[in-house]
């Protein structure tokens, strides 16, 4: 990001004679000087706000206990989109795509008839074919483009209820990080395009990426292998417990996630997860479950392990914890409008077509009709990146008061300081 003067040199001339196209007094100024970029008529076009693209993946764990779970957040998800659709004046395009926490097949016991992910858990059959992939998987290139959901798109919502739902037959071993590391990252999903089953295209450039995990046990990932050391078993010698500390570090998916994913995006976490509902503490607490000993996480009674990692993943994006709920909550309406209010508005506006940006008046109409005028001369705008390519500059608003976005905003307009 650059960081520019507040006030050029013509700044404070253009104040006196100028605001908006209130003054153009038609005096000689340095429009007329070789190489200016102050426009030449206040009749000129304003740069008028690009569509916000938000990206978002919903990352769902289809183990058996989950049912209940997928179906609250079905339940919720107009009230999810509702709060979106809001975007604060400037209208919104969404990509949406939905994943499992299945990527490993096997629990440390099988049983001959077992099958998870459509796959026998025996020694060379314990990698789902869907790990990491936009669901449904689908056999023609017509059904492959359609996993991706598009907000603009005809049945947009019933395709992302029905995607919610995906079943409680798939892996016992909950590994939400690998997944989500293999649907955006990997050469073998990420990269390969959607007519050949992968994931490309997905991601958007200058898209905002919302990642929401829904889980009742805590992640038991390793980055990589194909056939993982740890394997998950039911009661208090889960392996994924007991042996936490050899998994791939919640760090080491932290720095991917975030300067990886996150080197030309703005990248948002949320999780509803085992942690307690009173105050989000992961912590054990051992319980049984028919003549089977486990443990559970202290506040979450239908919790099936210690969301350890999942808050210590929630904790590094975002240390407030806004964005970490429990997956033993009664309803899931507060959290999934509590995410989309944190993600709906970001505080930037991409422009194109900025002619000199210290003219710059981005303003923010309120709910109540009154509007506020940010630039730099007030420290309304703080900076900006320059787009590339023919692509938008994007501006970063104060996020003082004045010049907050907010949902509710009517509408976001752009004016420039002009004289002639």
């Amino acid at each position: 990001m650059k960081n520019y003067k507040k006030l050029a040199p013509l700044f404070p001339f253009l104040l006196v004679f100028g605001w908006g196209c209130n003054s153009c007094l038609g005096v000689e100024s340095s429009p007329e000087k070789l190489g200016s970029r102050i426009p030449m008529s206040c009749l000129q076009d304003m740069p008028k706000p690009e569509i916000q693209k938000l990206d978002i993946l919903f990352v769902i764990d289809d183990s058996d206990s989950m049912e209940a779970n997928q179906a609250e957040v079905q339940r919720q998800l107009y009230v999810f989109m509702d709060e979106l659709r809001q975007s604060g004046g400037i209208d919104q395009s969404m990509h949406v795509g939905v994943i499992s926490t299945s990527v490993y097949v096997f629990p440390e016991a099988p049983l001959p008839h077992d099958k998870f992910c459509g796959v026998k858990p025996f020694e060379g059959e314990n990698y789902c074919p869907e790990g990491g992939r936009l669901l449904p998987l689908a056999t023609s290139a017509h059904e492959q483009s359609r996993r991706i959901l598009r907000s603009d798109r005809e049945g947009f919502m019933e395709d992302f209820q029905r995607r919610i739902n995906r079943g409680i037959s798939g892996s016992p071993q909950e590994t939400p990080f690998e997944a989500v590391r293999m649907a955006l990252l990997s050469e073998e999903v990420a990269k390969k395009p959607l007519s050949e089953g992968g994931n490309a295209g997905f991601l958007r450039e200058g898209a905002r990426l919302l990642i929401v995990v829904l889980t009742d046990e805590d992640d038991c990932s390793e980055m990589g292998p194909k056939t993982p050391r740890l394997r998950v078993s039911r009661g208090e010698q889960d392996e994924c417990y007991t042996r936490k500390n050899e998994l791939t570090p919640v760090e080491d998916y932290y720095e991917l996630f975030r300067h990886e994913l996150g080197a030309d995006r703005e990248v948002t976490w949320a999780a509803i997860a085992p942690v307690s509902i009173f105050d989000k503490e992961a912590a054990p607490l051992r319980d049984v479950d028919g003549q089977v000993s486990i443990v559970r996480n202290v506040g979450c009674s239908t919790s099936y392990g210690v969301g350890s990692r999942h808050r210590r993943m929630a904790e590094l994006f975002d240390p407030s914890l806004q964005t970490l709920h429990s997956i033993c909550l009664p309803s899931y309406y507060d959290p999934l409008l509590e995410i989309a209010r944190i993600v709906s508005v970001p505080q930037y506006v991409d422009l194109k077509n900025i002619p000199d940006k210290n003219l710059l008046q981005v303003k923010l109409t309120r709910a109540n009709g009154v509007e506020d005028v940010c630039t730099l001369h007030n420290g309304g705008i703080t900076g900006w990146d320059e787009g590339a390519d023919g692509q938008a500059d994007r501006i970063y608003l104060s996020g003082k008061k004045e010049c907050r976005r907010h949902p509710s905003d009517q509408k976001v307009e752009v004016a420039l300081f002009c004289i002639s």
